[in-house]
């Protein structure tokens, strides 16, 4: 049997009856496309009935000794794959049926393919019909991606050559937020070779008021901007400046928050520290 075209890599932390919502779905189950499902929490192995629906669909499981976290678990996967195009798919999102225009845009050529993305905000039907809001890209990021623009650089609208994405070097956990981000960049000064779809591949499920999630996105962004200092243009030099002062004032407000919610136990190691010196 030849090598399928693309291996769909589905990451998955503790989060397998958000899985079960997709798994049963028959038009998933396509020609030329291999399942991959990356555990990474090794202390929560599917039940028994989540591992037929992943047997049914043919999916390989793959469990790491330890918690890689994100982008470590994106990583892996594609070290697992044997398809010749690879695409992640975070486990609270929800992959659609590949399209025939899909299979025709991977070849040799191409490096990444860029997708559209719907959005769903997690009321109602779950939408495997792919009935959701079409989200419309802002141009944010043109500036540092002048080669991709305008791109959805999430998971949920890329593609990419699994050897393009080794070679890149995958996500790098240290911006951990903005890993999308600083991959498109990487890839962008490298030249890849893109093409576009006009159908969506995926839902993108939005979380609403995860705060954490929020602060994990600034806070992996600031070190994003911090990283790029001396590697961009003057044009996006000045939108470095921006973003980075913007996340810089967010992340004050974290701190501020952190300090009000634990002011007893800052209290106490300054009046430990005051004792020993005193």
């Amino acid at each position: 049997m030849s090598a399928p075209h693309i291996t769909r890599i589905v990451t998955c932390h503790r989060q397998w009856p958000l899985l079960a919502r997709w798994l049963r779905e028959s038009s998933l189950r396509q020609e030329g496309v291999e399942w991959l499902v990356v555990n990474d929490a090794p202390d929560d192995p599917p039940q028994p009935e989540l591992a037929a629906l992943l047997s049914d669909l043919a999916a390989r499981l793959v469990t790491p000794d330890f918690n890689r976290g994100r982008s470590g678990a994106r990583n892996l996967g594609v070290s697992e794959a044997v398809g010749l195009f690879c695409e992640h798919i975070d486990g609270d999102d929800m992959p659609l049926p590949l399209a025939p225009e899909v299979f025709r845009l991977l070849d040799s050529r191409v490096d990444l393919v860029l997708f559209p993305v719907l959005e769903w905000d997690g009321t109602g039907d779950v939408p495997l019909d792919g009935a959701a809001e079409t989200r419309t890209i802002k141009p944010a990021w043109s500036a540092f991606l002048p080669n991709l623009s305008p791109a959805d650089v999430r998971p949920a609208g890329t593609i990419w050559r699994r050897e393009s994405f080794l070679r890149l070097g995958g996500y790098d956990a240290r911006f951990e937020g903005s890993e999308d981000l600083q991959l498109a960049w990487r890839a962008d000064r490298a030249g890849v070779q893109i093409v576009r779809c006009n159908s969506p591949k995926q839902i993108y499920v939005k979380q609403p008021g995860g705060s954490e999630r929020d602060r994990l996105f600034t806070e992996g962004h600031r070190r994003l901007w911090e990283w790029l200092e001396g590697r961009v243009n003057r044009e996006a030099a000045n939108q470095r400046r921006l973003w980075l002062g913007k996340d810089v004032l967010q992340g004050a407000g974290w701190a501020c928050r952190d300090l009000y919610r634990h002011h007893r136990a800052v209290t106490f190691f300054a009046q430990s520290v005051i004792h020993k010196l005193f």
